[in-house]
C-alpha cells in the first residue's frame, strides 16, 4: 500500500471537516445494511454530501443535463 501524501492528507482532513458534522449514525447503519456491511457510511443524503465536496468557486450543477436526458427519453422509446 502506498504512503499517504500531504495532498491526500489535506483533502481527507477537509472532507472530514465538512462532512462529519452532518453525519447521521442511524441513517449510516441503514446505508451499511443496504450494502450488506461492505462499506462504512456517514449517513448523509446525496445533496448534502455533494455540497460538502464541492470546492469554493465551483457552482452547483445547473441540472440542464437531466432535462436533456428526459427530453431524449420522451422522443425515443
Amino acid at each position: 500500500m502506498r504512503a499517504m501524501t500531504d495532498l491526500t492528507a489535506t483533502l481527507l482532513e477537509r472532507l472530514d471537516e465538512h462532512l462529519l458534522p452532518a453525519a447521521d449514525p442511524v441513517r449510516a447503519a441503514a446505508q451499511a445494511a443496504y450494502m450488506k456491511g461492505q462499506f462504512p457510511f456517514l449517513g448523509l443524503p446525496a445533496p448534502p454530501a455533494k455540497a460538502g465536496t464541492r470546492g469554493p468557486g465551483r457552482p452547483a450543477p445547473s441540472g440542464r443535463g437531466r432535462a436533456a436526458v428526459r427530453r431524449n427519453r420522451a422522443v425515443v422509446p
